[in-house]
């Protein structure tokens, strides 16, 4: 078994298309276990109100503040 330590030593070194597939694979997991959470995310990617959406920067600044 791999340590979570290699497990993202493995992911940094994945093409952008590998990555996005690993994210979104984690993120259908995480939906399997936690369906509130599904729930929430189909909420949010379902918002047609631009007022509500975040810019690049803003998403790339939550990220380094969690």
């Amino acid at each position: 078994m791999m340590t979570i330590e290699e497990i993202q030593s493995e992911i940094g070194h994945l093409s952008d298309e590998h990555l996005s597939k690993v994210i979104a694979y984690a993120v259908h997991l995480k939906n399997l276990r936690d369906p509130e959470s599904a729930a929430i995310l189909k909420e949010r990617l379902d918002d047609k109100d631009p007022e509500h959406w975040l810019t690049i920067e803003e998403f790339e600044a939550r990220l380094e503040d969690s």
